[in-house]
């Protein structure tokens, strides 16, 4: 039976460009993620999940100076992330922030990494996931082709490399994490503001 590593690792090969869609401007959706993030303790740890290139990492760092911003992105390129691996992520954290990443997986990977994502949230902790939306985004995108899966494309890339999108519309993203949360270990609920598509999710059990 293959490892959680071993199936990130296959399955970031086969979507390369997944890790090198992070662009600056979303800087302010990690800030106004950590604002939401108002009752942690000094020295609390938070998790940066599929950092990308470490520059929401570096805005929520800013933005909770007496918390501790960990990194996990196992596709992590030019830069060091606290885990690019999730062997070495040994504990829970009572706060995990993770902005488009899920909409960049295709459907078996995305349903892996959600699972595995919302195992490092502690019981009691809280877990932002903010996502693209379908409508007026990701099918306004230019040279792509429709995918498989409705609501998503194949965004085709200088240099020949096809990046995935899938946009999540209204209650689409709260149902589907509470389609992968099959022991009902959380309670999600759609916020506004962070990303086009948000979720907060509290670990309850």
């Amino acid at each position: 039976m293959r490892t959680f590593r071993a199936f990130i690792k296959e399955a970031i090969a086969h979507q390369a460009g997944s890790s090198s869609t992070q662009v600056a401007t979303t800087g302010g959706s990690y800030r106004k993620s950590a604002g939401l993030l108002g009752s942690l303790k000094a020295g609390d740890k938070v998790l940066d999940y599929g950092a990308g290139r470490g520059l929401g990492t570096a805005e929520m760092q800013k933005a909770l100076p007496h918390a501790e911003v960990h990194s996990y992105e196992p596709g992590a390129k030019g830069w060091s992330p606290t885990h690019s691996s999730s062997d070495t992520m040994t504990h829970t954290y009572p706060a995990v922030v993770s902005l488009n990443v899920l909409n960049v997986l295709e459907p078996k990977l995305r349903s892996g990494v959600t699972k595995h994502l919302l195992s490092t949230v502690k019981v009691g902790g809280t877990v932002i996931i903010g996502v693209r939306k379908t409508k007026g985004d990701v099918l306004n995108a230019k040279n792509a082709t429709p995918a498989k899966e409705p609501g998503a494309i194949w965004v085709h890339k200088a240099g020949g490399q096809d990046v995935y999108q899938k946009g999540f519309d209204g209650n689409e993203l709260v149902e589907y994490l509470e389609s992968q949360d099959s022991a009902g270990d959380f309670e999600f609920t759609r916020i506004s503001g962070v990303a086009a598509t948000s979720v907060m999710g509290t670990r309850i059990r």
